[in-house]
């Protein structure tokens, strides 16, 4: 039964359960004492006798070394987070765009809407959107995504043109920045050109 004056012979901790602290009051000569005299064995909040040298050895606990700072909870959380910053530099770096023949080769690369394709590609301009029937079963184009070799874009449903003020939310007012852009607009055109022509059947 343990009372507040038990204690426990240091024969039972490892090394490494200790904490050695000089007892020398004098800076100086603590500096230079090159023995181990006047030195305090303290033990370490976390420390528990594991070692029992006159009993079986099935009593005696193997303990491991306590974790160093490097593989320490925070550490690793620490690590994780500077490789997922990493990740995420690395993915915004692969989406950005630097030319119209950047921007199109990426976009080979995307999966678009349904129906929706590239209409026309030069050096200088490309043209995205998708084409439908009118009532007199005439091809026409139901939106188009205009894009220049400068990165700047107009966007059009049938023949209306589109306000860049209606896509501030999803994209640059001025010009194209990723390939997550030109997803993101081709995707509100063409709700906005469904919703356009079932407006436009009803009148």
């Amino acid at each position: 039964m343990s009372s507040p004056n038990s204690s426990v012979c240091s024969l039972h901790f490892q090394d490494h359960d200790f904490i050695q602290e000089s007892q020398d009051s004098n800076l100086e000569r603590k500096k230079k004492r090159s023995d181990k005299s006047l030195i305090l064995h303290k033990l370490k909040p976390t420390a528990f006798p594991s070692k029992y040298p006159n009993f079986p050895s099935y009593q005696s606990i193997t303990v491991p070394e306590p974790r160093t700072e490097t593989t320490s909870v925070k550490a690793r959380f620490k690590a994780d987070e500077l490789r997922l910053d990493v990740k995420i530099k690395d993915y915004f770096c692969a989406q950005k765009v630097h030319n119209l023949t950047d921007l199109m080769t990426k976009l080979k690369k995307e999966k678009l809407p349904e129906k929706v394709c590239v209409l026309y590609e030069t050096k200088s301009e490309a043209v995205i959107g998708t084409i439908s029937k009118s009532h007199a079963s005439i091809p026409e184009l139901s939106f188009s995504l205009v894009i220049t070799e400068n990165l700047e874009y107009q966007m059009f449903c049938k023949s209306v043109t589109v306000p860049h003020k209606e896509v501030k939310n999803i994209c640059n007012e001025d010009f194209i920045e990723n390939i997550t852009n030109v997803l993101n607009l081709v995707k509100h055109m063409d709700i906005i050109s469904l919703i356009f022509n079932s407006f436009c059947q009803i009148n």
